[in-house]
């Protein structure tokens, strides 16, 4: 099962984050937990240093990773179209492995 979710800043309910995972409880603490030096780790960083974490919302769940991998670009379009600045990389531009099936 593939699950695909947002992560989003309490603080402000912006929501700048869109993913995938088969194990959403240790995605969760890795988000929660992880430093680094992407634009997702610093910005949880940032939400931790202030006290507060990182809200995970499962949006949805797939059997295939194909229809996860569909599901996860769809999402962050229409996140994007609705005003959400996120720090996805991932476009259709950039995937066009998800539509060689």
């Amino acid at each position: 099962m593939f699950y695909i979710y947002t992560l989003g800043d309490p603080r402000n309910g912006d929501i700048y984050y869109v993913g995938k995972t088969q194990n959403p409880t240790e995605r969760w603490i890795s988000h929660k937990c992880a430093n680094g030096f992407n634009a997702a780790r610093e910005r949880n960083a940032a939400i931790r240093d202030s006290g507060a974490q990182p809200v995970m919302v499962i949006l949805s769940r797939h059997e295939s990773t194909i229809a996860a991998d569909l599901a996860e670009v769809a999402a962050i379009f229409r996140l994007r179209k609705q005003g959400h600045d996120l720090l996805n990389k991932r476009c259709l531009k950039t995937s066009p492995s998800l539509f060689n099936v």
